[in-house]
């Protein structure tokens, strides 16, 4: 049984509605207006001097900097941000770039490239976050078995320090692929209506020592599947075909789980970016199309809070 939504605490206190026939097109309109420099700075050290900002971060650096072989983070500070702005603002406009170019393609090839738009936004958030480091993506794939090992660093550690304190990927866990697909909701307006909410879904690791439960914030959930579904286009095409097709499906037993792979891939491609934003502005951002009968709505409506 689902928990109710009313028993999960709000991650922030502010919430924020956008009114728009076009959802899609709103989400980037967004990110291109905070591209802009001046307004960029302003938000960044918005972001960075709130108490939000300050809780996490104090825990994650507490948790993270005295465990074995981690590396070693420091918090992004108001002198570091002007240095950030340039990365920030072409970050920015190449994952809109992306994204847009990777929405017309075809399922056998838009992971490939939606992945690519994908870690430029967890990027963008980790800059907003932390100075920057070197780091690789952070994930392994294992092509025989569908299992995605979290690795201790990397990209996905750096996204996931950026708004969660749970270090759960120091023990670096083993997930299969099939897992993230069905540990959560698949469909848009339910994980939508959620994501206003501080809640994680559980997945049990197939680790050969240790086999655990974790908890995935819906944001470590989406980079993750993204991740897999990427490596596979990339690099096993064969069977990736063979997979969409329904001739071979070798991530589960269940022959439902290429339709929950293909409702998933569509909810995350609008879902994602969405989160992003509304982490980097610390309120939940609710972009969608009001009904037009429901006049008394817009009596309150302000379009000029961000």
């Amino acid at each position: 049984m689902k928990k109710p939504l009313r028993d999960y605490p709000l991650k922030w206190k502010d919430k924020h509605n956008i009114y728009s026939n076009d959802i899609e097109g709103e989400i980037w309109l967004t990110f291109e207006n905070l591209s802009g420099v001046k307004y960029l700075e302003s938000i960044i050290k918005k972001r960075v001097n709130s108490k939000y900002f300050k809780h996490l971060t104090n825990s994650v650096i507490s948790n993270i900097n005295d465990a074995k072989g981690a590396q070693q983070i420091q918090v992004l500070k108001d002198e570091d941000v002007s240095g950030i702005i340039d990365e920030a603002q072409n970050i920015i406009l190449q994952a809109k770039d992306i994204y847009f170019a990777a929405r017309s393609l075809p399922l056998l090839s838009k992971p490939i490239l939606l992945f690519y738009c994908f870690e430029k936004l967890a990027e963008l958030l980790y800059f907003m976050s932390y100075k920057k480091t070197k780091y690789r993506h952070g994930l392994e794939y294992d092509k025989q078995t569908h299992v995605i090992t979290i690795c201790k660093n990397g990209l996905f550690a750096n996204l996931h320090n950026s708004q969660s304190t749970d270090p759960f990927y120091q023990n670096e866990p083993k997930i299969k692929l099939e897992d993230i697909i069905m540990c959560g909701p698949i469909n848009q307006l339910e994980l939508d209506t959620q994501a206003y909410y501080e809640f994680t879904h559980q997945v049990k690791t197939v680790n050969n020592d240790n086999t655990e439960m974790i908890s995935l914030t819906e944001l470590d959930r989406e980079f993750i599947f993204l991740y897999g579904l990427s490596i596979l286009a990339r690099y096993n095409v064969k069977d990736w075909s063979r997979i969409l097709s329904g001739i071979d499906n070798p991530l589960s037993n269940n022959i439902k789980v290429i339709n929950h792979l293909r409702t998933y891939l569509r909810t995350v491609g609008l879902l994602y970016p969405n989160l992003i934003l509304s982490e980097i502005y610390l309120m939940k951002l609710s972009i969608y199309f009001p009904m037009k009968l429901m006049s008394t709505e817009f009596e309150d409506y302000d379009d000029k809070v961000l």
